[in-house]
């Protein structure tokens, strides 16, 4: 973990209220998909707390996430030029684990970017990836050019079934004749709850990359707590934010 000024080398619009943001680094070679970075996007009293964003892309000395411009941090981000730098604390938190076999991707929102980090690395290895993504239309379909270079079988769901399968990604999994036995999934909370129950009655090993409010992004403000299945309490920025589903109640 290092704590440091980047330079902006990009910051553009890329669909809707999505944003692209692009730092030069020579210190993040090491980042691996699940993880994340805090940024302080502005030095004034406001926005006071760092805000977390997942990694899309690291290597040749870039960084990159996507963003959703959503609030006043995330529009002062979105307005932030190149050449700039901001205060960057990372890489935070415990990635995906690489287990063997073949794999289903699953995600929603802003839990797009970090799972196609997560594709591009698996493919290297060689596994079959089947990939399920969700929207609420097809107007906010993202990164579907991405997926179909490393998916096997890419599946999309909207809600209301302007393109694609019509329903939620659990409407989509539950067509597939096959599935893996391993499964990672990034988005909603209230998706991931569903997914860990599809995960428990098909009896799939399921992670979890979960979305909690991180101020410190180290454990210290217990902000982003979440309860282990041990009965006691863990931090998402440390313990996570990837868990295996059925260790965390959300």
């Amino acid at each position: 973990m290092k704590d440091q000024k980047l330079e902006i080398i990009k910051n553009k619009n890329i669909k809707n209220d999505f944003y692209k943001i692009v730092f030069k680094t020579e210190d993040f070679e090491n980042c691996t998909p699940g993880q994340f970075i805090n940024i302080l996007i502005s030095e004034k009293q406001t926005p006071f707390l760092r805000r977390p964003f997942s990694i899309y892309e690291s290597g040749d000395n870039k960084l990159s996430v996507i963003y959703r411009k959503v609030g006043p941090g995330t529009e002062l981000l979105s307005k932030k030029k190149e050449g700039e730098k901001l205060n960057i604390l990372g890489p935070l938190g415990r990635p995906f684990p690489d287990k063997s076999g073949d794999t289903i991707l699953i995600a929603g929102g802003v839990g797009i970017p970090p799972i196609a980090y997560l594709g591009r690395e698996l493919k290297k290895s060689g596994k079959k990836i089947i990939s399920c993504i969700g929207f609420k239309n097809k107007d906010l379909i993202l990164l579907e050019e991405t997926f179909n270079l490393f998916s096997d079988q890419l599946i999309i769901a909207t809600d209301d079934g302007s393109y694609g399968i019509k329903g939620t990604v659990i409407n989509a999994l539950n067509k597939l004749k096959e599935i893996p036995q391993t499964a990672y999934a990034c988005g909603p909370t209230p998706m991931l709850r569903a997914v860990k129950e599809w995960a428990k009655k098909k009896n799939v090993a399921a992670y979890l990359s979960l979305e909690e409010y991180m101020g410190c992004g180290y454990g210290i403000c217990l902000s982003c707590v979440v309860k282990h299945k041990n009965g006691k309490y863990v931090c998402t920025c440390k313990e996570g934010p990837v868990f295996e589903a059925q260790d965390v109640e959300i």
